[in-house]
């Protein structure tokens, strides 16, 4: 809670990385941080800039935010990118697919990616194209998917190679320190299941109250943890010295005053609760978008970690320390690869089956 109360105090530092002539994509940029990380990318030379919304519209209105942020700030035309907008809803592996299919028609490699989707709601939701709870599909189940997709545009830019690991692509996935703050002891009724995801996303499993979907929501980003941990490790992301081609890690921006909850901004004491942070202790999306940037440029130590605040969190240790909680990343895991298998062979070509082999 402190953190909270502070996080305007203690803002996250502007990065002076460049990216110069660099392929950069960045889901979920139409609104709040998503849209301010898309600006300053714009600003630091990439060649090509590819954004995403959820319909054609957004995705338009974007590129044009963009364009109009870039004459702002006088932008020399020598280092102003092609933006590519796209459309993609995460809710939908199939609208997931298209979108992977699209990409691969704009651009031949990913020099870095930025996975900024999420999703707060008030109460119970159920996508019905997978079964799984709306909020738990957003921000765990859907970013997995999306990286395994985009992985191979990754693996096929030419800064693989580099020496140096924080030279080499970037994968971040946009996360929440909300994650550590789930009580252990709500997570042992799921720790022997195969499938905890689907036991979670049961409307009787969803916690009550008028907390219960924030609470929810720290789940959903613990969960997203334990599927990045293991994505981060795959033997498939490693050269020949078993370090990684493609440095994945999360990012969280803190407490920032954006359009997460804004499926819940009318739902009564949560809704409220949201507007009195936003307007008085909350970082502005601006502030909060500089944790994007600086993430491009993390070594080897941030593989499979979160930055925060600058640091490294050492937050997670709790949750993945006791044999138990291991026993729940794994099984997360298992249910993340199972669902990516299942509609790969639905809507894919053996992408993912090849990079989870």
């Amino acid at each position: 809670m402190f953190k909270v109360i502070t996080a305007r105090l203690h803002p996250p530092k502007p990065s002076s990385l460049r990216l110069d002539g660099l392929t950069v994509l960045l889901v979920g940029a139409s609104t709040g941080i998503g849209l301010e990380a898309a600006k300053k990318l714009a600003t630091k030379g990439p060649a090509k800039l590819i954004v995403t919304a959820r319909d054609a519209s957004k995705a338009s209105k974007t590129k044009a935010l963009i364009e109009e942020h870039l004459s702002a700030t006088s932008t020399p035309q020598s280092s102003i990118p092609t933006i590519i907008p796209l459309v993609v809803e995460l809710t939908s592996p199939k609208s997931m697919y298209a979108f992977a299919r699209d990409l691969a028609q704009a651009t031949d490699h990913l020099d870095h990616a930025i996975l900024s989707a999420g999703i707060l709601l008030g109460s119970y939701s159920q996508v019905s194209e997978t079964g799984y709870e709306t909020s738990l599909q957003v921000n765990a189940i859907s970013p997995m998917l999306m990286s395994l997709l985009i992985m191979p545009l990754l693996l096929a830019s030419p800064r693989v190679h580099n020496e140096s690991v924080a030279d080499r692509p970037h994968l971040t996935i946009v996360s929440s320190g909300g994650a550590w703050l789930v009580k252990k002891s709500s997570l042992s009724p799921y720790v022997d299941f195969d499938h905890p995801l689907r036991e979670l996303s049961k409307k009787e499993n969803f916690p009550p109250g008028m907390m219960g979907g924030q609470w929810h929501y720290s789940r959903t980003k613990l969960m997203c943890e334990y599927g990045k941990r293991h994505l981060a490790m795959l033997p498939s992301l490693n050269d020949a010295k078993g370090q990684p081609k493609v440095l994945v890690a999360s990012v969280c921006p803190g407490a920032v005053n954006s359009e997460l909850s804004r499926h819940s901004a009318n739902s009564g004491v949560l809704g409220a609760m949201a507007r009195v942070v936003n307007g008085t202790v909350a970082r502005t999306p601006e502030q909060g978008a500089n944790i994007y940037i600086s993430s491009l440029n993390l070594g080897v130590e941030g593989r499979g970690e979160m930055w925060t605040d600058d640091a490294i969190s050492k937050d997670a240790r709790p949750f993945i320390a006791s044999d138990e909680l291991k026993r729940l990343g794994d099984n997360v895991w298992g249910e993340v690869k199972e669902f990516a298998a299942k509609v790969d062979e639905m809507h894919g070509s053996g992408v993912v089956k090849r990079l989870l082999a």
